[in-house]
């Protein structure tokens, strides 16, 4: 694995305000990753089941912490799946999802 694509990964958290009202807040970081396009059995399964795939980032699993987010090239994708096929890489799978900005 080269690693030679750089991704943002966004974790969204909550605090409350003075109001007792959730406020969202953002935090990002950029890691190193190989982005790669699906394939097209991911691109049928991920149909299937309501799901619009775009792209497979494969990076270190020890970068990855649980981000439901991710830019990559000024665009915003949400994390659907992930899969560890080694003890040290885990791929991210994301789709393009309406309300993401």
């Amino acid at each position: 694995m080269d690693r030679s694509d750089v991704i943002c990964l966004i974790k969204e958290t909550y605090h409350m305000d003075d109001h007792n009202q959730p406020i969202p807040e953002e935090s990002r970081r950029e890691v190193y990753c190989n982005a790669k396009s699906v394939t097209r059995t991911e691109l049928f399964e991920a149909g299937q089941n309501g799901h619009r795939a775009a792209w497979l980032f494969e990076m270190f699993f020890y970068d990855y912490e649980n981000e439901k987010q991710i830019e990559y090239n000024g665009e915003r994708y949400g994390v659907y799946r992930t899969y560890r096929p080694t003890s040290d890489i885990i791929e991210v799978y994301v789709e393009e999802k309406g309300g993401i900005k």
